[in-house]
């Protein structure tokens, strides 16, 4: 029996079965392998013992969602047919570790004898046989949790040109359909738009606006969101010309926020107002809030940065506007030397929306959780992780948004997010911002590591 005439008289009775809902090869918005990173319980017996099966361990490292060879989208039935290729030692080593709860609408011991006798081997790329097995179990598990029946059926089972063939297909449809399920993924409320290349910051190559043309392309249409996060200095304005003078004193430098400010949501608002209206309309449809990163430096003759400010603005969608502002509180050494413009006022980090409290941070004021910067600070330091420590209590944010400016490790801020969760249980979900990039050097970790371990809660990452 040829496998392409077989999956063909296959979906020739799917369609006298259902009629012209059925789909053909493409992907379904929750069968995503970004589960596996949210959802490492139902994952990590499988990718522990494939990653010892040859030694590869890149087969889950590109997020992607599998195509499915057929949909039936309004009875949320998926159809699969494995040819030979899909019975390999890696797929038995998926199967065979699958979480005991998991239901599969086929049976899974034919499936393990096939792969011991078929035993095929896909060597081109070298990691093929591993990274099909591991998306075989994407669509599985990710099919069940999500509550969609996905039946299998493999080459051989039956003849599809037999004339009993449709009765055999209603049968297992209707057997695998009379199993109640339900979807437990919990979908994410919270959109991270991770950067991995530079681009002019001034939008000049209008590399932000087609990040967020990508963002809006990548959203599913049974999408929506609470807030869609970017990172520190996402975009730039330029400094105001009344302000080159430097003003060394921080009670001085307070009286410069106001006009800065103008100038940083006229920027907002001008990258706003040029998105494409396609575009616009997108995200206004599928997202509440948007966290902007907005940076502005004052430099000298040799480009050296003598002042500098880092906002975060809190931008509501529907009325096209800042709703609330604040900036960076706690410097880095190096801000200190170029005079960052501090937000002395922590209560600016807090703010009440959407029915719930938000803790708005700028780049290195997530270290104001830092045990180590506690034991080193100076007085003036002191006192802000003292103010900060008692604004926490006080508010009692449930959510923490922070925007670093470039994070190519998970490692710079772990130490902090893992203080957060210890100290202040109230805190049930947060999430940084990425820039996967470390100013022209290599990066010191892969960006999965990076969005795996800067979110608590559930979290959906678009990558540009």
């Amino acid at each position: 029996m040829n496998p392409r005439d077989q999956k063909n008289y296959l979906r020739r009775h799917l369609h006298d079965l259902f009629g012209n809902t059925v789909d053909i090869e493409r992907t379904v918005e929750e069968i995503t392998s970004a589960n596996s990173i949210d959802n490492q319980n139902d994952y990590e017996k499988i990718v522990t013992n494939l990653s010892k099966f040859r030694g590869h361990k890149k087969f889950k490292d590109k997020i992607r969602k599998p195509e499915c060879d057929f949909i039936i989208e309004d009875k949320r039935i998926i159809i699969e047919y494995d040819e030979r290729q899909h019975f390999s030692k890696a797929r038995a080593i998926c199967l065979s570790n699958y979480p005991k709860d998991l239901k599969t609408f086929f049976d899974k011991s034919i499936w393990l004898k096939h792969c011991n006798n078929i035993n095929a081997k896909d060597n081109d790329p070298i990691d093929r046989d591993e990274t099909r097995a591991f998306y075989d179990s994407v669509r599985d598990i990710e099919a069940y949790r999500n509550g969609w029946y996905l039946i299998r059926f493999y080459h051989g089972e039956i003849d599809w040109e037999r004339k009993d063939a449709l009765k055999y297909l209603k049968s297992k449809v209707a057997a695998a359909t009379k199993v109640k399920i339900e979807s437990t993924r919990s979908k994410a409320r919270i959109l991270r738009l991770a950067l991995k290349t530079e681009y002019d910051l001034f939008n000049k190559d209008k590399s932000a606006t087609k990040a967020f043309n990508h963002l809006a392309q990548e959203i599913g249409d049974n999408r929506n969101y609470d807030y869609l996060v970017t990172p520190g200095g996402f975009i730039h304005f330029k400094w105001a010309d009344k302000f080159l003078t430097v003003v060394k004193e921080q009670k001085e430098s307070q009286k410069m926020i106001p006009a800065l400010k103008k100038l940083a949501d006229d920027t907002i608002h001008n990258f706003w107002n040029t998105l494409p209206t396609k575009t616009k309309n997108k995200l206004q449809s599928k997202i509440k809030f948007i966290t902007f990163g907005v940076d502005s430096n004052n430099k000298d003759e040799d480009e050296n940065v003598i002042q500098c400010i880092q906002f975060v603005a809190l931008f509501d969608t529907a009325k096209s506007k800042v709703i609330h502002w604040t900036g960076k509180s706690y410097p880095t050494t190096y801000d200190q030397k170029s005079k960052l413009v501090e937000f002395d006022d922590l209560k600016t980090h807090f703010v009440k929306v959407n029915k719930e409290t938000v803790c708005l941070l700028g780049c290195h004021d997530l270290k104001i959780f830092s045990p180590r910067a506690k034991a080193i600070a100076g007085a003036d330091r002191q006192r802000k992780i003292k103010e900060f420590d008692k604004l926490m209590k006080q508010f009692k944010p449930n959510l923490i948004l922070q925007h670093p400016h470039n994070t190519d490790t998970y490692k710079i801020w772990n130490t902090e997010w893992k203080t957060v969760e210890k100290k202040y249980p109230f805190v049930t979900e947060y999430v940084s911002g990425i820039r996967h990039y470390n100013y022209g050097h290599k990066q010191r970790g892969a960006i999965n590591s990076v969005i795996d371990k800067t979110i608590l809660g559930k979290v959906e990452t678009i990558i540009y």
